[in-house]
């Protein structure tokens, strides 16, 4: 099975490599993203390995926020810091997808809160993995499918807590 790791400009906090996707989950332009997004977010435990360790998100649009990754982990393997985040629910399941200003790949991550806290995760495509995905609707089926695994449910999850001020 394999196992696709994917890019958020907070939580890009998984010891392996991220995968950009051609296809994004959701319809850019149609999903508005959480306003509870807005701000800078770090991660409640600073561990050198994590891929970002903070991050700030400002509302570009309606639809977009613009992400700037502020603080590096040694994992971190993008060469820009600087990416468009938009949003999608599959299923119950909230999924930011991001888009590097230097490439024209797409990053997901899972994420939910908890209070104050921003709490991410990766997704794992257990069903087909990256060769499966060949457009915007076999990534939201296969995003769906690996969503019922006991796999899928116990992925690591990350949190963050919002600046003040």
């Amino acid at each position: 099975m394999k196992k696709l790791i994917y890019f958020l400009p907070f939580v890009l906090l998984l010891t392996a490599c991220p995968v950009g996707l051609d296809y994004t989950p959701g319809n850019i332009g149609t999903e508005a993203v959480d306003p509870r997004l807005e701000g800078i977010w770090t991660l409640d435990s600073s561990t050198p390995d994590h891929e970002v360790l903070s991050v700030s998100f400002k509302k570009q649009s309606k639809f977009a926020y613009a992400v700037n990754v502020i603080e590096r982990g040694e994992m971190y393997a993008l060469e820009t810091d600087d990416l468009l985040m938009y949003q999608t629910n599959i299923n119950g399941l909230n999924v930011m997808y991001l888009k590097p200003s230097n490439e024209d790949k797409y990053y997901l991550y899972q994420f939910e809160f908890d209070g104050n806290q921003l709490i991410v995760g990766d997704i794992s495509l257990l069903d087909g993995g990256v060769d499966g995905v060949t457009s915007t609707e076999s990534l939201r089926q296969q995003i769906a499918t690996s969503k019922e695994k006991e796999e899928f449910k116990s992925i690591s999850k990350f949190v963050f807590n919002k600046s003040k001020g």
